[in-house]
């Protein structure tokens, strides 16, 4: 009898222990709580949060992207690229892959298409002296002229005018990608704008191959592309400045910039009060 209590307490305690185990192992274990990058990653299709624990495969938010009439994601910023071969124009826009030639055909696409306009006089600009030049008697401050055509007024005397500028202060509301033409006065021949002007936006120069286009005369004005270009909220400055060459036939007299954007945009800026050097 003694023996059969012990047994029976042996295997009380074995079962006791074999249900203290059972109960440690099926018991939940703490919960691993993953975690996500703030920034995009993307590929052409679409974004998403990447996994920064160990669980690198995982991924949060993914979604296609929402492309703008420019091409980039208004959700991630990602930029795709122009379509291969969609434009039979001389020159393309290098970020919407749209037309920027003078020579467009009218069935193209252009660049800045169904945009709303916004145009700044270069006569309210900032106007920059230039110091040298093959010329010296057009060298110092750009020249406001009325004497090109009625109700015009111009800026003139940039060619060959080193580094004389036209200087345009321009507040945007938010980041936003626009589009930038300006209104030139032909040349004697077929040259490239950039040919005698550099075109720089917040201190980085765009090189655009936009032709002036028709030898017909110097006091001729018109609307050059030159594509794509990116403001940043708050204050934006757009250049046009000479640049050292040789070349009679390069710059151009300057009417106008206009910017091309969406149309919830809002674009202010200062004007300059300069007087009419010549009327």
């Amino acid at each position: 009898m003694k023996k059969f209590k012990i047994l029976s307490l042996v295997l009380s305690v074995c079962m006791a222990a074999a249900c203290i185990a059972c109960f440690g192992a099926c018991a939940p274990k703490d919960e691993h709580e993953h975690t996500f990058a703030t920034a995009w990653s993307s590929d052409e299709n679409s974004h998403w949060h990447a996994a920064t624990c160990e669980h690198s495969d995982l991924v949060a938010d993914k979604a296609a992207h929402k492309f703008d009439e420019n091409g980039k994601c208004t959700v991630c910023g990602y930029q795709s690229e122009p379509e291969p071969g969609t434009q039979t124009c001389g020159v393309a826009c290098p970020v919407c892959g749209k037309c920027i030639d003078v020579f467009c055909e009218e069935d193209e696409d252009k660049c800045g298409d169904g945009l709303v306009s916004h145009e700044f006089e270069a006569e309210k600009g900032i106007l920059i002296p230039g110091t040298e030049g093959i010329d010296e008697s057009i060298i110092g401050k750009p020249v406001v002229r009325s004497d090109f055509a009625p109700d015009l007024i111009i800026v003139g005397n940039l060619s060959r005018n080193v580094p004389s500028a036209v200087k345009f202060v321009i507040d945007a509301d938010k980041d936003m990608t626009v589009t930038l033409r300006a209104r030139v006065s032909k040349n004697n021949d077929y040259v490239y704008t950039t040919g005698g002007l550099n075109i720089i936006v917040n201190g980085t120069q765009i090189e655009r191959d936009t032709y002036i286009d028709f030898p017909d005369g110097w006091r001729i004005f018109e609307w050059l592309n030159f594509g794509c270009i990116e403001l940043k909220s708050g204050e934006n400055v757009i250049e046009f400045v000479s640049h050292d060459t040789d070349d009679p036939l390069s710059g151009s007299n300057l009417d106008k910039i206009e910017l091309l954007t969406a149309a919830d945009a809002v674009l202010t800026w200062e004007e300059t009060d300069n007087p009419i050097d010549i009327a």
